[in-house]
């Protein structure tokens, strides 16, 4: 596992503090681990140059905006080692690691929420744009049934959210894959949906004529 620097942690700021408290926060810190007030000899759990390091990071526009990516990464994939997909082809070795990483959990205990981000990560905008740009049409049939495979175990509300991303991929292929998959699913995920209410309805009308039937 890749140990990943929490920046806001150093400071000790929550994420998204704004630069007026990242600001004020490093100069507490400088005026207690600066090396003239410690001889030189680190003292406490964070080092100055891990100091310094985050408050640059955290107040430079560009480093800001990949450290940010960086650590929704590090938060989405748990702190595996992932690389970034940056061919067509790369993406889908990523997809069939998903499936693999799929069928390898207790299907009676998938988290959810980290599954959907997951997703999402492989379906970011950046992602999207290798797969548009590519002429594969076989590859990218296959990247999709194995995202709409992947989207199983989710609930109706999650495995929608997810499938508007899907959307964005822009092949007659996927396209024709998705509107089939919607098709098929669709009374599954209407009794999902309401499937409680719809048991209710049946138990009453059931015991209407129970007691018509008993008149």
């Amino acid at each position: 596992m890749n140990h990943f620097k929490d920046h806001y942690r150093t400071l000790g700021l929550e994420p998204g503090s704004p630069p007026a408290l990242i600001k004020k926060a490093w100069r507490k810190l400088v005026q207690q681990y600066h090396p003239d007030k410690t001889g030189g000899i680190q003292s406490g759990h964070i080092s100055f140059q891990e100091i310094q390091e985050a408050y640059e990071t955290l107040t430079d526009p560009v480093k800001k905006k990949k450290y940010l990516e960086q650590r929704w990464l590090h938060q989405v994939t748990r702190g595996e080692s992932v690389r970034k997909p940056e061919t067509a082809e790369e993406f889908l070795k990523a997809c069939l690691q998903m499936e693999q990483k799929i069928a390898n959990m207790n299907s009676f205990r998938i988290d959810e929420d980290y599954l959907m981000q997951y997703l999402l990560f492989l379906l970011s905008p950046s992602h999207i744009t290798i797969l548009n740009s590519s002429k594969e049409n076989e590859l990218l049939s296959t990247c999709l049934s194995l995202l709409l495979k992947s989207i199983e175990p989710l609930s109706v509300q999650k495995k929608k959210i997810v499938l508007k991303e899907l959307e964005k991929i822009n092949a007659n292929t996927t396209t024709k894959q998705i509107s089939e998959y919607k098709k098929n699913h669709r009374s599954a995920w209407f009794m999902e949906k309401y499937g409680f209410y719809v048991m209710i309805i049946l138990s009453i009308l059931l015991c209407w004529l129970i007691a018509f039937l008993a008149k």
